[in-house]
């Protein structure tokens, strides 16, 4: 097996040491498959390889490194955008708020001027009767 477009890095483990131990640095990688098998099922991922497998195969640390921080450098732009599109969405929905803040504004101080123009009209209607008139029929 060699490097091509069609494995990607499924996982990786780095394994560092405390100063002074005897034992070198070590890593593994399993590196996933692309497509599916003739049913439709995606491709296992291939077997643990140690350093030396994946060195071999043209998966050295560099190209690791390169294959971990496209995906997620990809991720974080999609999570940017992402993050626009919410603060755009929320911007609208304010923008749409104040406006209905003002339209309810407005009809109430409309309803506020009807009432007391009605007020007045009934005023004018009843003329010149009296409470205790009205009371005592």
């Amino acid at each position: 097996m060699t490097k091509d477009a069609t494995h990607y890095v499924e996982e990786f483990l780095f394994r560092g040491r405390r100063e002074g131990d005897p034992q070198p640095t070590a890593w593994h990688v399993i590196l996933g498959v692309e497509g599916a098998d003739p049913l439709g099922r995606a491709y296992q991922p291939m077997p643990i390889m140690t350093s030396e497998q994946a060195i071999k195969a043209g998966w050295d640390i560099p190209d690791i490194m390169m294959e971990i921080n496209a995906e997620l450098l990809a991720e974080l732009d999609a999570e940017r955008r992402k993050s626009r599109e919410a603060e755009q969405e929320r911007d609208e929905a304010l923008s749409l708020a104040e406006g209905v803040k003002a339209v309810a504004e407005a009809t109430a101080e409309k309803n506020a001027q009807l009432t007391v123009e009605l007020a007045a009209e009934r005023a004018k209607a009843v003329g010149s009767v009296r409470v205790r008139d009205t009371i005592l029929g």
